[in-house]
């Protein structure tokens, strides 16, 4: 089992990707590698381009097509399209509001089982123009005749180890053999002030240097207290290295932010507390440029206590594209400012909250137990969920000496962090 819980996928074309279970057994099929330089007929590579927010391209036959933003040092941002287009003139669009984008240069990818291209991009004031190396349509379009380049990587990871793997031309399969681990602990590494009022503890993985892109789990305080409270009150580092599952946690950051400062502080909606804006913008912008970050969506998640875990439901409903994980402890959205049931209902009717997005996550589960203060609270709100079909799970059985205290947090912590990720 030493490759147990790897992820496997080809670093050119990220949508070719396996991953492994418990048994640590995988295999990834490639296909014949070449890739030969062919002019797409209908149109040819002057098809190709970049119009009013929408990329352009042709196809000579019904194909699934793959659309993926990067940032310029070659980390997924977002997938823009996955799915089937038809035969001749497609075109699929580019929205920077909807997958928040801020201004800045990134790299659009695309790829088909009959072409691959991919071009810079500069998004300014919320247009979608080309980078200063690509005039519309004037890359090639390649015509493929399998999955992997010959000069493309197979990357192998396991609990945020990089192995690669050179030279796919004639390769149907590789073994990668056994990955040996150091032991993992986990440190405080800065305390960082990304905007005032919003200072961020970042606690890293001991072997930060050696790992790969790694996930980020968001962790909110309570009312009353500070981005040092989960550390300091919390014991969250020793929480993270002296649990018995710990090996089977996969790497990831750590973020503890100032989550409160405001007068809306846990309140329902989703500008209702600014922080709600500075986490999934300023926050968030911050840690992807600075830290090694997987930026997909499934490498992210967010957990929270009493109003963190208020805070974490409104995240969750209101941002839920945002998330591959959330994890919100001993609090409900029965007391949040400026919620009731009635605009909860409405909400979902309406789509402000985008139901189906907020089930596409991996688990969102809810923890409390009888013990805890926040529990009829928590309880109520997940019956409400239920009803409107949202889909989540809950814990309410991990008990300890106190239900709305640290002892049960770290509890909870324990229990999640070995799921995350994977």
């Amino acid at each position: 089992a030493a490759l147990a819980y790897a992820k496997v996928w080809l670093k050119n074309n990220p949508a070719v990707m396996d991953s492994t279970g418990a048994d640590g057994a995988f295999s990834l099929a490639l296909s014949s590698s070449a890739t030969n330089p062919v002019r797409i007929q209908n149109g040819g590579a002057r098809a190709l381009g970049l119009r009013n927010n929408r990329i352009v391209f042709p196809l000579n036959a019904p194909q699934e097509i793959l659309v993926d933003l990067f940032t310029t040092r070659g980390e997924r941002f977002a997938t823009v399209f996955k799915g089937m287009k038809g035969k001749g003139n497609n075109s699929v669009a580019i929205d920077p509001n909807a997958l928040r984008l801020a201004s800045g240069a990134y790299v659009l990818r695309l790829t088909g089982s009959e072409l691959a291209f991919e071009t810079g991009l500069v998004i300014a004031g919320g247009t979608v123009l080309s980078d200063s190396r690509m005039t519309a349509g004037s890359r090639d379009c390649h015509a493929r005749t399998g999955f992997a380049a010959a000069a493309d990587s197979l990357i192998v990871l396991r609990m945020g180890y990089e192995i690669k793997k050179m030279a796919l031309a004639s390769v149907a399969a590789q073994n990668v053999g056994d990955i040996s681990l150091k032991p993992r602990t986990y440190k405080k590494e800065t305390t960082v002030t990304v905007k005032t009022g919003r200072n961020i503890e970042v606690i890293l993985p001991s072997d930060y240097n050696d790992l790969y892109s790694l996930p980020v789990l968001y962790l909110l305080h309570g009312g009353g207290t500070d981005e040092t409270t989960w550390r300091v009150y919390g014991h969250l580092i020793d929480t993270l290295n002296k649990f018995a599952d710990r090996e089977n946690m996969q790497a990831m950051i750590i973020i503890t932010p100032n989550a409160g400062g405001s007068t809306g502080y846990g309140y329902y909606g989703k500008t209702a507390d600014p922080f709600y804006t500075d986490l999934t913008v300023d926050i968030k912008n911050y840690v992807e440029s600075h830290y090694k970050i997987d930026t997909a969506r499934f490498s992210r998640a967010i957990s929270g206590l009493s109003m963190g875990s208020m805070q974490t439901l409104n995240l969750t409903l209101f941002y839920p594209k945002l998330w591959g994980y959330s994890f919100p402890m001993s609090a409900g959205l029965l007391k949040n400012g400026g919620f009731s049931v009635a605009k909860f209902r409405s909400d979902v009717q309406n789509k402000v909250i985008d139901t189906a997005a907020v089930n596409q996550l991996k688990i969102f589960k809810v923890f409390s137990n009888p013990t805890d203060i926040a529990f009829g609270d928590t309880d109520t709100t997940c019956m409400l969920m239920r009803e409107l079909g949202i889909k989540h799970l809950t814990d309410f059985t991990t008990k300890t000496s106190g239900g709305h205290t640290f002892p049960f947090w770290n509890e909870v912590v324990r229990k999640y962090a070995p799921t995350l990720f994977k």
